[in-house]
């Protein structure tokens, strides 16, 4: 929200009935169950493609998982470079190396609609369309954090509030 994007669409899979509750209740954020998640996470991007297909998806679409802790400013840049040029897919990278989370153009929600696991996902997308994908460096180590372990989490911690 405070990125300046909507609709949001929150997808929530294990403990639904727990995390649902803790979702903001604000006008343009709307929380999807994703019973398959188990499946992989190709189902959860298409539950929430789905229910974005369903309120507009305006001009472009954010994707950024739960694991990947990123500011409300880092955010607005990546959508502002997004937007200031004509790609299908924006990439943020931090010294040479790919980021999240990525930008696609709206005009991809269909193919979104059509990843699977076996396919690579979001990735394969990402290659078919490499030519229209613009790579940014926003000189920000938080593009890079992905947090899977306690230590994963510490480092995230550091990178976002640093002391």
């Amino acid at each position: 929200m405070e990125a300046g994007l909507s609709p949001i669409i929150v997808v929530l899979g294990h403990a639904y009935e727990e995390l649902a509750p803790v979702v903001p209740d604000a006008p343009g954020v709307h929380t999807v169950h994703n019973p398959d998640y188990k499946k992989g996470k190709t189902t959860s991007i298409k539950a929430g493609a789905s229910e974005l297909q369903r309120h507009g998806p305006g001009d472009s679409l954010l994707l950024l998982n739960v694991d990947q802790p990123r500011t409300a400013d880092l955010i607005k840049r990546v959508v502002e470079a997004h937007n200031s040029g004509d790609s299908l897919v924006t990439v943020p990278t931090w010294g040479g190396k790919g980021g999240h989370p990525i930008v696609l153009s709206a005009k991809l929600l269909d193919e979104l609609l059509e990843i699977r696991e076996e396919t690579l996902g979001v990735k394969a997308l990402r290659i078919r369309h490499e030519s229209h994908t613009q790579r940014v460096d926003l000189g920000d180590p938080q593009v890079t954090l992905d947090m899977n372990t306690p230590e994963d989490y510490r480092k995230a911690l550091e990178t976002i509030n640093p002391v």
